[in-house]
């Protein structure tokens, strides 16, 4: 844990977004509490009276429903909305301390221009003269967006004269878009039925902690699991980790690092002997047949019969695969292995659901090194960053913070981070609670983001949308005709959709109904998929991790902190992970008997290297790793993005490489790490004590 944050002040943190909030002052160390009952003047309201407002929840691309509780227009509790279809009712961690950023003390309180206070009149004037110098030589990198703000970014491009929006996300899943794209013709992710499966295969993804939705996977996943009837269906997590998904199975299956494609052809190739279906992939799965592999996986040719047989006598199987500790250089093919299996095993249309929709917006990582070669070239000369933080998030390697700063800046955020912190310009937007927008995760699904508080009036804040609107009216008279506001912009789009649905009622009664329920929820309606015969061009060689030197690094998602974007909230840094019972730190997950050949006793301080960089971190042990991997979790490590997250455990990006897979993401695992002794003791905190305490 870092040093210099006191008793007192860890007390203070912890109770903002409770009982109390902190103003942020002029930017500097906050020294005084207001009671968050103190409500605002200017809005009338019922005293001690509860209200309830549902909207979209926005710390992830899964866009849950919301319910959030609010008194005195000061928002209290959030939980999931139960009218929600794809959450129920359910919220996560993050979900729930997502209130923090209403209160947080590292909320930007007023414009910056090169890191000093100016009104917002001059930070308008600044945004308004820069765009018309850049001529149309403009990008914007945001988050992908899930509802109607992508094409209003576009149409503000257009206005101000021209430019690219670029989409990031560190954690995204487009590499499973494209290996669906290949297998099945559908550049999508399907709806997983955990629910109608009998047995489910795991590839090494942390459904349960980041990947797709973990809310829904979580409910799905135990409908599945649970003892009923008899009866308990089975779960076996098949991969060189164990995360908190892992730890739920019945079963984990050790593999060599970067094999999941091939277990699983392997497995299909016995499936696929057996019921004799899409003959086309006889001769291509006989290269991958459980003795050809047994070596390369690191799993014995008998155990892999096993898991087929396991397949056919209690399926429907749902195999899954993706997210980081897969993420290779062959991730595509990897997951164009497991819709294979799927396909051979009968679970595509059963339990692989492919919704009739246009796939949303995702982000790849390639376009990313393209906006670092065009910025460096001097072909852009305005960067406008949203709430995302790419400098953080981003390897160092890339060379994005170089880049950034050879150009002019502006950043439209709410909190202070690593990429705020390098802009020229910082206005500062509201959060989601207090602004309008919308969100359509999946078809049927129409979820709508509403201000379900007043703003908090210590923060000099404004709605990022109306900031965009406001500035491109001042540059082009014609922008946004009719449209005062996002919210007028929002309810011309929101408009369209009542004729869409056949609601005969008027706008005003329409667009209550539409706040009340938290959006439009319909049916979702499905469509056959079927496996593409060029599946049998796609090869999957031995990546060969096991046996190289050095140990393969594994970097793992938290469950609390996401992508590092949660590690400003001290509810998700003070909660135990739940499998190291760590708090406020970072760790390297470490096989004991790995350990102790390297002289590596539990919870000494190690320096780990790769060819891109080196961190100190604590060791863990930890005896649901492979033997020749180590494991270092995602979110912490940060530097500028407040007292909260500043300066606690290490940012495991630093150890990774520029490449990409063939879908243009980030090939997370691949890097060799070497270890040396620094210390025998960290300061580590636990809840569970640690091995000295033995």
């Amino acid at each position: 844990m870092k040093k210099g944050l006191s008793r007192r002040n860890l007390f203070k943190y912890m109770g903002v977004g409770g009982a109390t909030a902190v103003v942020a002052g002029c930017e500097k160390k906050p020294e005084k509490l207001i009671p968050m009952l103190v409500p605002p003047t200017d809005y009338e309201y019922t005293p001690q009276t509860a209200y309830q407002y549902m909207t979209t929840c926005r710390e992830c691309d899964a866009a849950c429903g919301m319910m959030v509780t609010t008194r005195e227009h000061r928002a209290q509790k959030a939980e999931g909305n139960p009218n929600h279809p794809v959450n129920q009712g359910a919220l996560c961690a993050r979900g729930q301390a997502s209130l923090q950023t209403l209160y947080n003390p590292n909320r930007h309180a007023h414009p910056l221009a090169d890191g000093k206070q100016i009104p917002w009149e001059e930070g308008m004037q600044q945004f308004s003269a820069i765009i018309q110098a850049a001529s149309g030589a403009i990008a914007y990198l945001g988050k992908p967006a899930s509802g109607s703000e992508g094409d209003f970014v576009d149409e503000w491009l257009q206005a101000a004269g021209g430019g690219q929006r670029f989409k990031f996300n560190l954690l995204t899943q487009k590499s499973q878009a494209e290996a669906n794209k290949i297998a099945f013709d559908h550049a999508d992710v399907p709806e997983y039925a955990f629910e109608k499966a009998g047995v489910v295969f795991n590839f090494s993804t942390d459904f349960l902690e980041n990947w797709g939705n973990p809310v829904e996977n979580a409910r799905r996943f135990t409908d599945m699991h649970v003892y009923k009837n008899g009866r308990k269906n089975k779960f076996i997590h098949i991969s060189p980790q164990v995360s908190l998904t892992g730890a739920k199975a019945d079963r984990w299956i050790v593999i060599n690092p970067g094999t999941e494609g091939l277990v699983a052809l392997a497995i299909a190739s016995v499936i696929q002997k057996e019921n004799g279906t899409y003959k086309f992939l006889k001769k291509y799965l006989q290269a991958y047949s459980p003795e050809k592999v047994a070596e390369a996986t690191g799993v014995s040719a008998e155990i892999l019969s096993e898991l087929a047989i396991d397949a056919m006598e209690h399926g429907p199987l749902l195999a899954l695969g993706g997210g980081n500790v897969s993420a290779t250089d062959q991730s595509v093919e990897t997951l164009v292995a497991v819709n294979i299996l799927n396909a051979v095993s009968g679970a595509l249309n059963k339990t692989i659901l492919f919704s009739d929709q246009t796939a949303p917006e995702s982000s790849t990582h390639q376009d990313l090194t393209q906006l670092i070669s065009d910025l460096n070239a001097g072909k852009i000369k305005l960067l406008i960053v949203d709430d995302s933080n790419p400098v953080y998030a981003l390897p160092p390697s890339m060379g994005f913070l170089q880049a950034m700063k050879k150009v002019f800046v502006v950043s439209l955020a709410s909190q202070k981070s690593e990429t705020t912190h390098a802009a020229n310009l910082v206005l500062p937007a509201l959060t989601a609670y207090e602004s309008w927008g919308d969100a359509f995760p999946r078809n049927g699904v129409r979820s709508i983001q509403q201000p379900v508080m007043s703003t908090v009036n210590m923060f000099d804040a404004r709605a990022r949308e109306d900031i965009l609107l406001s500035v491109a009216q001042s540059v082009n008279k014609k922008a946004f005709s009719g449209n005062s506001s996002y919210l007028d912009y929002l309810q011309n789009i929101w408009q369209k959709i009542q004729r869409k649905v056949g609601d005969r009622r008027n706008f005003d009664s329409f667009w209550i109904s539409v706040l009340e329920n938290g959006g439009i929820f319909e049916k979702p309606k499905f469509i056959r998929a079927s496996l593409n015969r060029r599946v049998a061009s796609v090869k999957l060689n031995d990546p060969g991790m096991a046996g190289s030197d050095g140990l393969t690094l594994l970097p793992t998602t938290s469950l609390l902190l996401g992508d590092g974007s949660g590690a400003n909230k001290p509810w998700l840094q003070e909660v135990p992970d739940p499998m190291s019972q760590i708090v406020w730190d970072s760790w390297m997950e470490i096989n004991p008997d790995t350990a102790q050949k390297l002289g590596i006793n539990d919870r000494a301080i190690v320096e780990v290297s790769t060819p891109y960089g080196s961190v100190q971190a604590t060791a863990y042990y930890h005896f649901g790793i492979h033997r020749n991997a180590i494991a270092i979790p995602m979110g912490q490590g940060h530097q500028h993005s407040g007292d909260v997250a500043d300066g606690f455990g290490i940012n495991v990006m630093e150890l990774l490489p520029d490449q990409m897979d063939k879908a243009g993401s980030l090939v997370f695992v691949g890097a060799k790490a070497k270890l040396k002794l620094i210390n025998e003791k960290s300061y580590t905190v636990n809840t569970d004590g640690n091995a000295r305490q033995l």
